[in-house]
């Protein structure tokens, strides 16, 4: 049985029901097959809403990326409302996670990663998603492995924009500045993203209680404690994504799509954690993290400050152990805060949350969540209290977030290194064994983005030979750049770069096979303008280039043959495997040249 929607759509089957309304198929005049959501009447009634979808209709709709599903109507009529979107088939991500429990761990990486990469369209779109979760993630299953697309992008924003006065969420994935009233943010969507982290890796999200009340608390008040069997790299970033302030998470989500996908190649092979009925709890105070992530290249360069789970016998987990009051931090919770209605009467259903004095529409109703035997699970023993900075130089950086105690604030330096294993600490401030501070920092070894400079071609200038071997001093250079240094030769070579880079290595030199031992090369490298470095290259002196990209567009070498004696015999000058460096989510993999 079908109906007509619009001029132009008919209805079929029902397909599902969510907190913002009902989905079915159907198809268009021309029988294309696509998926309508229909808003609930109780948000048709809302004027606002229905105007700001309106408002919105070209936004939405001109959103596209393989890991969105794509809108491609809106449609008002009477006091029916409807998104119309691609149909997607093979189900969303609480079915998978309810089929199979845990995922391996490059799988938790590649559909994080996914979300992510969604994520970053939708910000870039100036939308933020505000109930990132598992129902909202579907599994394409036209392609293998199943793609995961995100929808509902942008409507739980609307809703919550539609009065000022309230938010919508759902408690389980909601950041501690939502539980607490206040509008989501990109930030917000990346701490959603990190509780699907967790609960893929373990089969339950990091917060549970008996009411909606006590999970929003726990995500303001108290830390997420590390399953057991998840891996260190995958630990360290779900952690990131889920510290309390926003300031102290991942940049973007762009970066975190970045590290999720260098993480998807390192976790091959690593078998699944087992599957949790109830979270653990940790014994440990949150800190109230304000820590900024740099990036250090020999240097510190200044950053921006860094599920519905199947129901049980409800039960609220018990609070953990209170701290020494001399280093307790503990974070006050609004005790005015009201939650105002549900719009689902399900487990995991979305919430609006309003501010005290401010107008609600919907009644409220109880939730279902779950928790189970919690205590049993808990360590009832208060940790000592530490007195002097451990050793944190060679452990991961999970390891070191275990062992600190939570009430320090750690500020998180990412640096480019060539001998340390990605994740490890490679240095500390303060040293071990000095007074534990209220700050502290660690440098850690990442994994670097690399491209040949003989890969990007010059948009001004050039060498006589590119992507040739070079040799000076006796050292062979498979890729190297060279240029004719014959009698008052000079030369000029420029690259477009992005932001995304940080460093620029290189050996310059004579190369060895020069006619004349006496040639002399002065070498300039510019950014922007700006003088990085300038060095005289002799034969058989070898010269290491280590220049700061950072922040750089335009990438500029400026050559002159300095000789005595200039035409009496040739020579090449050469760079040996010039190479640009970056972080991955920032530096990107492959460069324009125009």
């Amino acid at each position: 049985m079908t109906r007509a929607l619009g001029s132009k759509y008919r209805l079929g089957d029902v397909l599902g029901s969510g907190a913002m309304g009902e989905v079915y198929s159907g198809v268009d005049d021309e029988q294309h097959e696509f998926a309508f959501k229909l808003l609930r009447p109780a948000l048709v009634g809302n004027q606002e809403i229905v105007a700001r979808f309106l408002r919105e209709h070209t936004i939405l709709t001109g959103l596209r990326h393989p890991n969105l599903v794509p809108v491609h109507d809106l449609v008002a009529e009477g006091n029916t409302v409807a998104i119309v979107m691609a149909l997607v088939r093979g189900g969303d991500l609480r079915a998978l996670l309810a089929e199979s429990g845990p995922l391996l761990p490059v799988e938790v990486a590649r559909i994080g990663a996914a979300i992510a990469r969604a994520l970053a369209a939708v910000h870039a779109a100036s939308i933020v998603h505000g109930d990132v979760k598992p129902e909202n993630v579907l599994m394409d299953e036209a392609e293998s492995p199943r793609t995961p697309r995100l929808t509902d992008f942008g409507l739980a924003r609307l809703v919550g924009e539609s009065g000022g006065a309230t938010v919508a969420c759902t408690p389980q994935y909601a950041s501690p500045e939502v539980a607490e009233g206040a509008p989501p943010t990109a930030k917000s969507d990346l701490y959603s993203l990190g509780v699907m982290l967790y609960e893929m890796s373990c089969g339950v999200p990091p917060f549970v209680g008996d009411s909606p009340a006590t999970v929003l608390k726990q995500h303001v008040e108290r830390p997420p404690a590390r399953p057991g069997g998840m891996p260190d790299p995958l630990w360290e970033l779900t952690n990131w994504l889920l510290k309390k302030g926003p300031r102290a998470r991942p940049q973007s989500a762009h970066r975190v799509a970045a590290m999720l996908e260098e993480l998807a190649t390192r976790l091959a092979g690593q078998p699944a954690a087992p599957r949790l009925t109830t979270p653990p709890v940790t014994d440990r105070a949150p800190a109230n993290s304000t820590a900024t992530t740099q990036l250090s290249l020999g240097r510190t360069t200044p950053r921006a400050p860094k599920a519905s789970p199947g129901r049980v016998a409800a039960r609220p987990a018990p609070p953990p152990p209170p701290l020494p009051v001399a280093r307790r931090r503990k974070r006050r919770w609004p005790r005015r805060l009201v939650i105002v209605a549900l719009l689902v009467g399900a487990a995991g259903a979305a919430v609006t949350i309003s501010r005290p004095g401010e107008p609600t529409d919907g009644a409220a109703s109880p939730a279902s969540t779950t928790s189970e035997a919690a205590a049993a699970s808990r360590t009832t023993a208060s940790a000592p209290v530490a007195t002097v900075m451990p050793d944190l130089v060679g452990k991961s950086l999970a390891a070191a977030q275990d062992i600190l105690p939570a009430d320090v604030e750690l500020e998180i330096v990412e640096s480019i290194q060539q001998d340390a294993t990605a994740g490890s600490v490679i240095a500390q401030e303060p040293k071990a064994g000095d007074p534990l501070p209220a700050k502290a920092k660690v440098t850690v070894a990442r994994d670097a983005v690399r491209l040949a400079l003989v890969d990007l071609g010059p948009v001004n200038g050039g060498w006589y030979r590119t992507g040739v071997p070079v040799s000076i001093a006796g050292t062979a250079y498979a890729m190297g750049l060279s240029d004719d240094m014959y009698c008052d030769r000079s030369g000029v070579a420029e690259y477009n770069l992005t932001k995304g880079y940080r460093q620029l290595t290189a050996t310059a030199g004579i190369d060895d096979s020069s006619a004349s031992s006496d040639l002399k090369v002065q070498l300039g490298i510019f950014g922007d303008g700006r003088e990085l470095a300038r060095v005289l290259l002799e034969f058989g002196k070898p010269v290491p280039i280590d220049v700061d990209v950072s922040g750089v567009l335009r990438l500029k070498f400026e050559w002159q043959n300095m000789a005595p004696n200039r035409c009496s015999q040739g020579g090449d000058m050469v760079l040996g495997d010039p190479t640009l460096i970056g972080l991955p989510g920032e530096a990107p993999s492959v460069t324009s040249t125009g």
